[in-house]
């Protein structure tokens, strides 16, 4: 801002009186998360009080300094541990995303595995059907193949027995 560029001048020209209020008035506009901001100006603020020969201001900017390079330092380690969170938080969903995904392909594979089981069965049910349905046939066919043959065998038990009693009744005419 014009006033810390101001303070700046003059003190670059020695002139730390002037220097002084560009200073602290500055200090009055800047947002307090401008922690940066506060460092240079209590930083250059610190000199041009020492340059006067006014310690106790130069002790109380030096303060001041040391406080907001300290705030900023601090304000940067929770940046970086923030930052590390974040990260370590994506790297949890990622990996919940993949863990998820991999039981989605392995309940796919199992719903196919008993799609696959049930359809084997279905066939290997349908075959035994099939063939219990075709030795039955067998079975009915043989079973009216054989009274068939009964009813011939007596029909012809009794032509036998016709034929030979007219045999025996030819004997003794």
């Amino acid at each position: 801002s014009f006033n810390y560029f101001s303070g700046q001048y003059y003190s670059y020209v020695r002139d730390y009186k002037k220097a002084i209020p560009f200073l602290e008035n500055n200090i009055k506009i800047i947002l307090p998360s401008e922690l940066q901001e506060y460092r240079k100006n209590y930083k250059i603020l610190t000199e041009c009080y020492e340059a006067i020969g006014d310690y106790k201001n130069s002790y109380r900017s030096v303060l001041k300094y040391h406080q907001y390079s300290d705030s900023l330092v601090d304000s940067e380690k929770m940046q970086r541990s923030s930052e590390i969170e974040n990260r370590y938080k994506n790297f949890k969903v990622e990996k919940e995303l993949e863990i998820q995904k991999l039981n989605n392909i392995n309940k796919s594979l199992q719903l196919k595995r008993n799609k696959a089981f049930l359809i084997l069965v279905s066939w290997l049910s349908l075959l035994l059907i099939g063939g219990i349905f075709f030795f039955y046939k067998l079975f009915r066919d043989k079973r009216k193949a054989n009274v068939l043959l009964e009813e011939q065998k007596s029909e012809i038990t009794h032509q036998k027995k016709e034929i030979f009693d007219s045999i025996y009744y030819s004997k003794r005419i």
